[in-house]
């Protein structure tokens, strides 16, 4: 066979392969494209039934939940979705605080829900509503940290009963280390500035947990951290 003609042969044969290859990834895309379309109307479809549960508080769960997932395939639309579980749960929590200021002793048990029982007098409602707040600071930290972080520190702003005020501080601390070490798996640098700011108020093992894991994801910002760690035991020894 002269050069030539094995030459054309053998770029219809490789055009031949080139172009069953692009089908196939052409097909491969169409499908996964059809995935996404199913994984999002899913989601939903599923945001409108959680519609129906009867407490707040699980609605409130749930939805923080799905916006999560909605994250990894509508960036905009989780935003709005986590919009509407934060003011839904500002609103439960004012709504409870108002209730432990006007608590008298024989508010009873009203029922069960996903976090234990809903109404059994209002310092147990605010409790509750503790547990749902961490819930959406976590499953929030993962995809927009310093939203996590802020919606972490806003919402306890809204408790103003000073009891529980002092009670939720305590829990406060060894929480926001938890919440800084989610963030830290995925964004160093977030969790060297929230860390930074949670060790004003003292330093406990929970730190050094902290250190070790910001230093895995980035070693500069590991040891600007540490930095920060030896200050803090320097300033700490001379009071």
């Amino acid at each position: 066979m002269p050069n030539k003609l094995l030459l054309l042969t053998f770029l219809f044969l490789l055009a031949g392969f080139a172009g069953a290859q692009t089908t196939s990834l052409e097909k491969k895309n169409e499908e996964a494209a059809k995935l996404e379309k199913d994984a999002v109307e899913f989601l939903r479809e599923t945001a409108g039934e959680v519609g129906r549960l009867r407490t707040m508080e699980n609605r409130i769960s749930f939805n923080a939940e799905l916006a999560s997932l909605m994250w990894f395939h509508d960036e905009k639309e989780a935003k709005a979705m986590y919009g509407g579980v934060v003011a839904d749960f500002k609103q439960l929590l004012t709504s409870y605080d108002m209730q432990m200021n006007s608590a008298s002793p024989d508010d009873e048990d009203m029922g069960f829900g996903l976090f234990g029982g809903v109404g059994k007098k209002p310092e147990r409602k605010l409790r509750i509503a503790m547990q749902v707040r961490q819930q959406i600071a976590m499953s929030l930290a993962e995809h927009a940290p310093e939203l996590a972080y802020n919606f972490f520190l806003d919402s306890f702003n809204l408790i103003t009963n000073e009891t529980f005020r002092k009670e939720i501080e305590k829990s406060d601390k060894t929480f926001e280390l938890r919440l800084i070490n989610r963030i830290a798996e995925t964004n160093a640098a977030k969790a060297l500035e929230f860390g930074k700011e949670a060790i004003k108020s003292g330093l406990d093992n929970n730190h050094i947990e902290l250190l070790k894991k910001i230093y895995a994801k980035d070693a500069d910002k590991g040891v600007e951290f540490g930095a920060v760690i030896l200050s803090k035991l320097k300033t700490d020894g001379k009071k």
